[in-house]
């Protein structure tokens, strides 16, 4: 009894092996298992993977690109934006200092030149008061404005000046020495080159640069090297020797050129003149 129930029992797992190859075969070779307790296979498909590749947007990526692109035009352009901004912020308050202090940056190159005009002024005075030039002597009208001088010209020897005493003012600009100084007589004197008023008229005292009626070179006119000293030895030479081709005083070069008696004669009385009032 005991042989017939084991032979059952072979019998009977015999047959449910038997079921399982039979079920196993029957059963899609992806999920057949590979071992008892494992896990399936997964085989995939090519035809299926196409599938969802065609049903995935083909702009899909484009839009994203298209994105980002945006995304960072728009950071660039509010950089442009910001940076603008600041500028107009900038200028405006540019433009309010200006508003505000119009010419502060002009007052102060002008006190500059102004400076060091007066220094070298002051530095020619001393030196003239120290060491004084024969044929002239200077000083200031006014202590305390170096800019405005009186000199006093004496009438050059073996001329018809000889033995006048000719006061004239010399009135230097702010710019000097880039700009000459006026020079005005206030003894009255007949020159050719020297106009009723008083009012001297020689090259190195024109404004410098070409001359636009081409009488006169650069190099004959103003130059900032010119000095107090230098202006009135030119002065003091042209007494001696008039230019009567351009003159100032047309009356006085006519007669110095067609009347000579009568040009020495007025020049005679003015030296006589300065004598009484000197």
């Amino acid at each position: 009894m005991k042989i017939s129930s084991l032979v059952d029992q072979k019998r009977s797992s015999v047959s449910s092996v038997s079921m399982m190859i039979v079920i196993v075969g029957s059963q899609d070779p992806a999920s057949v298992p590979i071992g008892f307790g494992t896990k399936q296979r997964q085989q995939t498909n090519p035809d299926s993977e196409r599938k969802q590749l065609r049903k995935r947007p083909v702009g899909t990526s484009l839009e994203r690109r298209t994105t980002v692109t945006t995304e960072v035009q728009e950071h660039q352009q509010q950089q442009h934006r910001r940076a603008h901004e600041e500028k107009l912020v900038a200028t405006s308050s540019s433009c309010r200092r200006k508003a505000f202090f119009p010419a502060l940056g002009t007052n102060t190159s002008s006190n500059s030149r102004t400076s060091n005009s007066s220094l070298l002024l002051k530095k020619q005075l001393a030196e003239l008061s120290k060491n004084p030039v024969e044929g002239f002597s200077a000083g200031l009208i006014d202590d305390n404005d170096i800019f405005r001088w009186e000199v006093l010209i004496i009438g050059p020897p073996d001329t018809l000046y000889e033995g006048g005493f000719f006061k004239a003012h010399l009135h230097f600009p702010k710019e000097y020495p880039l700009r000459p100084p006026r020079m005005k007589f206030v003894t009255e004197i007949w020159h050719p080159n020297i106009d009723r008023n008083g009012d001297v008229c020689i090259s190195i005292l024109h404004e410098p640069g070409d001359d636009k009626w081409g009488y006169e070179k650069a190099s004959e006119r103003w130059l900032p090297v010119h000095t107090v000293e230098t202006i009135l030895i030119s002065v003091i030479s042209m007494l001696a020797d008039p230019n009567d081709e351009s003159p100032a005083n047309v009356d006085a070069a006519k007669e110095w050129r067609e009347a000579y008696p009568e040009f020495k004669r007025k020049v005679a009385r003015c030296v006589r003149k300065s004598q009484e009032d000197c």
